[in-house]
C-alpha cells in the first residue's frame, strides 16, 4: 500500500496522520521514470519514505521529487539524505557515497562492511527501481545501518542481502543497462563474507 496524493495542503494531513521517515534518495538512471505522489512524473531523482499510520501501525511508502521531499523534511524535523548516483564518479568505490548513518553535508564514521552492505542495497534499487519496503528486509537494514553505522551487521544480514538481490548480479544487471556508465563498485567485505558461508555471490 503506498500513499497515493500528498500535492499541496495534503502533506500537512499525511504529517499529522503517519509518521514520516525518509529511505532513500536516489539518481534515477537514463529513461527510468517513476511517479511523485505530488503529482509529477520524475525523471532526475527521487526521494522514497515510509510512513507508519499513527492508528492503526499501517505501513505504506511514497515517492517524490526533491521538491516536496523539502516540504515533507521541514514538516517532520528529519535531515535532507545524501544522493546516491552510480553513474556520476568513474572512480572505484567500494561503498563509497552510500550516505550511511549522514545527512547531506555531513560524514560519519562507517564500517567498511556497512558500507558495502548499504552500497549493494542502493545500487540494486537504482538498477530495478523496486521500493525499500517499510518494515521488511531493505528498510530494515539501511535503518540498522543508519542508526549504528559503526556496528558491522552480522554475518546473516550479508547472507540475506545478497540472496534478496538475486541470481542476476548487480555486475550483470550494469552491464545489461543500455545507457551510462557505472562507477566500478567492489564489495571485497561481503564476498569474503559469502564465501566462507559456501553462497553464491549476487554482487
Amino acid at each position: 500500500m503506498s500513499i497515493q496524493d500528498c500535492h499541496g495542503v495534503k502533506k500537512n494531513k499525511i504529517v499529522r496522520e503517519y509518521v514520516i521517515r525518509p529511505i532513500e534518495h536516489i539518481q534515477l538512471l537514463p529513461g527510468q521514470t517513476i511517479y511523485s505522489c505530488c503529482r509529477k512524473e520524475l525523471t532526475d531523482v527521487y526521494y522514497q519514505f515510509s510512513a507508519e499510520h499513527r492508528i492503526t501501525k499501517v505501513l505504506s511508502n511514497f515517492f517524490v521529487g526533491d521538491n516536496c521531499a523539502k516540504q515533507f523534511l521541514k514538516l517532520t524535523g528529519h535531515n535532507a539524505l545524501p544522493l546516491f548516483n552510480p553513474l556520476i564518479s568513474t572512480s572505484v568505490v567500494s561503498g563509497a557515497n552510500s550516505g550511511v548513518g549522514a545527512s547531506a553535508g555531513t560524514t560519519v564514521s562507517v564500517s567498511p562492511l556497512n558500507q558495502e552492505v548499504a552500497t549493494a542495497i542502493r545500487l540494486y534499487l537504482a538498477l530495478t527501481l523496486q521500493p525499500a519496503m517499510p518494515g521488511r528486509l531493505f528498510d530494515n537494514v539501511l535503518n540498522n545501518i543508519k542508526s549504528t553505522p559503526n556496528q558491522s551487521v552480522p554475518t546473516q544480514i550479508v547472507i540475506n542481502v545478497n540472496k534478496a538481490i538475486g541470481v542476476k548480479s548487480l555486475q550483470q544487471r550494469m552491464n545489461a543497462y543500455p545507457v551510462g556508465t557505472f562507477r566500478k563498485f567492489l564489495f571485497p567485505n561481503m564476498i569474503a563474507i559469502l564465501m566462507q558461508a559456501n553462497e553464491s555471490i549476487n554482487l
